[in-house]
């Protein structure tokens, strides 16, 4: 772990970044080298010189990856390295996640639901459209218990998006080109069957998604097929992405794109959301949302917009596929009331995408009585603290009223 040098070899002087010694992309990283040497199930030996070295040859180098602010702190990539250190060529290699999720806890297993976002953005099974591709994700039977004894609307939701794959040819991903969601302890559900495992991560292995059964899935998810000659290496990169529903996933989604094109230092655009203002008070049927782009070349040519609220569980689509105008009218007539509203403006095209954040603003109602809110800004969840710190929030009524604010601190164990 990149902030703790007790986790290091020895010989290490400083962190083994990405672009070099002591240079780290994110507010934490992981690093990992793994192969599969010690694999002799079959009678295959890639390296001629040395018949105690078994497996296929292959050698990854992982690396993942976290930040600590408000755009990515619900996933985290990881980037696998893949290179073939033997001297044979490997002509057909499949590379893909396999995952037994347990939404709603330990022992909420039986009732986990699979479905995904194709290449195109086609979900599936729900055939609607989103601006993000290869992704899966899975979630408790809709209104089922769980282990926690929280309403199901709360339960979080896991999101496995493919950021990066092979090339099939130049400049062109493979992509995601098998999923499936066999019952656990089938055969088709087995890692050490191999012949199994090869089947269902085959290209076009897209059948076997089960909904509306209550029964335990697996997730399975591939590449597609490419080959390594001896030191060619591909890159793998996932983000495991957490969320209170498909939309709230989708919009982390969007946000682990682009934080994987900074990790790769490419050049994003600068979104300013203009309106609505910090503090504004919104007590009509429309808002206006305005926004500007600088810093591109291109004109990015369409938009999706999002709010949140503390009373609401993440983010929440607007509208989708609008044209870059630099404006909108918002219909919040059907929105609660609320102190601690936020809008955000993403915009994109096939290669590039940027996000701008409003500042908080009100939604007010006279005829209605808000409820007071607050969010905790400061410290962070997990934050390790000493001496003096701050302790910041933003508290307030959407109707005005005083607030009389009591702060306390507890210590566990």
């Amino acid at each position: 772990m990149s902030n703790n040098a007790a986790t290091w070899p020895r010989e290490w002087a400083d962190w083994p970044g990405l672009y070099g010694q002591g240079i780290r992309s994110a507010d934490l990283e992981s690093y990992w080298v793994m192969d599969d040497r010690d694999n002799a199930e079959f009678t295959y030996f890639p390296f001629p010189q040395d018949s105690a070295r078994r497996g296929l040859g292959l050698q990854v180098t992982c690396r993942g990856y976290q930040w600590n602010n408000a755009l990515d702190q619900d996933f985290l990539i990881f980037l696998y390295h893949i290179k073939n250190v033997s001297p044979k060529t490997l002509n057909k290699v499949v590379v893909g996640i396999f995952c037994d999720p347990h939404i709603g806890g330990a022992g909420d297993f039986g009732d986990d639901y699979i479905g995904y976002i194709d290449q195109n953005g086609i979900d599936i099974p729900g055939g609607q459209t989103y601006p993000i591709k290869n992704m899966l994700y899975a979630y408790d039977k809709p209104g089922s218990s769980n282990d926690f004894s929280i309403p199901w609307e709360k339960l979080g939701w896991l999101g496995i998006k493919f950021l990066e794959t092979p090339e099939k040819i130049e400049h062109n991903e493979l992509g995601l080109t098998s999923v499936a969601a066999p019952i656990y302890g089938s055969a088709d559900a087995t890692p050490s069957l191999d012949e199994n495992m090869w089947k269902m991560f085959r290209p076009g292995n897209l059948s076997s998604i089960s909904q509306g059964n209550d029964i335990d899935n697996v997730l399975e998810a591939g590449s597609g097929y490419f080959s390594l000659s001896p030191g060619d290496s591909v890159t793998f990169a996932v983000a495991y992405i957490l969320g209170t529903g498909l939309e709230d996933l989708v919009w982390n989604a969007q946000n682990a794109d682009m934080a994987y094109a900074r990790l790769k230092r490419e050049t994003l655009p600068d979104v300013s959301v203009t309106a609505p203002q910090q503090n504004e008070i919104l007590n009509d049927g429309n808002a206006a949302i305005r926004w500007t782009v600088s810093n591109y070349s291109v004109p990015l040519p369409t938009v999706d917009l999002y709010y949140t609220s503390s009373r609401g569980y993440g983010w929440k689509s607007i509208a989708r596929n609008q044209p870059n105008s630099g404006n909108f009218l918002w219909d919040i007539s059907s929105l609660t009331e609320g102190y601690n509203y936020r809008v955000a403006v993403v915009v994109q095209d096939s290669t590039a995408a940027a996000v701008g954040l409003s500042g908080y603003f009100i939604i007010s109602n006279p005829q209605t009585d808000a409820d007071p809110e607050i969010l905790l800004q400061y410290p962070n969840r997990c934050a390790k603290l000493s001496n003096k710190v701050p302790i910041r929030w933003r508290a307030g009524d959407a109707d005005g009223e005083a607030l009389t604010l009591n702060i306390y601190s507890i210590v566990s164990g």
